[in-house]
């Protein structure tokens, strides 16, 4: 008898992207800073530049907390670090000082403000 041609393999599957946390992580300091009034410690326009997966955000702590997903150059502070360094940072398991000495969170302009945000800890 004649054989059947053999089918082809399918392909294996795409790996699926990594979910990011960071709409989550955004919206609980959000939720929390405005609850407790925490914002005003902070007072300030900050960018978060995130990696693993990559996104941008912004988070105005100047008259209550609100955040948008995006950048804005008005920012008077940049952290750049990766979505589960935020998520450690946020837990309260690790510290920014910490995250900085060990290289994972860089910081540009006004540092005063990078010190201020300690209220991002749960």
């Amino acid at each position: 008898p004649a054989s059947s041609p053999t089918p082809a393999a399918s392909p294996a599957p795409a790996p699926a992207a990594p979910s990011s946390q960071a709409p989550a992580l955004i919206e609980g300091i959000v939720k929390r800073l405005g609850a407790s009034g925490q914002w005003r410690e902070v007072g300030a326009l900050v960018q978060l530049k995130l990696s693993d997966p990559a996104s941008a955000w912004v988070l105005d702590l100047r008259e209550g907390a609100s955040a948008r997903e995006g950048t804005d150059g008005a920012a008077q502070t940049t952290l750049v670090l990766g979505e589960a360094e935020l998520g450690a940072l946020v837990a309260g398991s690790d510290s920014a000082q910490s995250l900085f000495m060990h290289g994972k969170l860089k910081i540009a302009g006004d540092v005063s403000v990078a010190h201020r945000l300690g209220v991002l800890r749960a």
